[in-house]
């Protein structure tokens, strides 16, 4: 985990819309990664950073359809030739909806907690097991 993220990031497969007004479909995105403080999606829609975008995330690969909906602020740009890649970072979230996608990520991506190691906050510390070497 980069030592700037307050949760973990896991790469993991879906997709979802960019909401307008009325719930109306102002675009789709691909998911890159993500983690409960925030997203990075790519696009071929054009927006600035610093602009909020209302959006339903769909993740696939579970036993039942797993949809976020969220606020997110853009943060990052970047043009990649036929599209763009945007990180987002996700707003108005309480503190369960952040812990429920926190779980969901943890279990996704094969990581784990382990009690007990020394130098960790609260004695609980955060291993990460990449599943891709396994």
């Amino acid at each position: 985990m980069d030592r700037n993220r307050h949760y973990p990031r896991c790469t993991i497969v879906g997709e979802g819309e960019f909401l307008g007004s009325f719930l109306r479909k102002e675009g789709k995105f691909q998911i890159v990664d993500m983690s409960a403080s925030g997203i990075r999606v790519r696009s071929n829609q054009a927006f600035e950073v610093g602009t909020n975008k209302y959006m339903r995330i769909r993740l696939n690969g579970y036993v039942f359809e797993v949809i976020i909906n969220v606020n997110g602020q853009i943060v990052r740009k970047n043009d990649i030739g036929d599209g763009f890649e945007y990180g987002f970072r996700f707003e108005g979230l309480n503190h369960k909806e952040r812990v429920e996608i926190d779980e969901l990520m943890r279990n996704s991506c094969g990581i784990k907690y382990v009690a007990g190691a020394k130098f960790c906050e609260d004695w609980d510390c955060m291993f990460i097991n990449s599943r891709a070497g396994a």
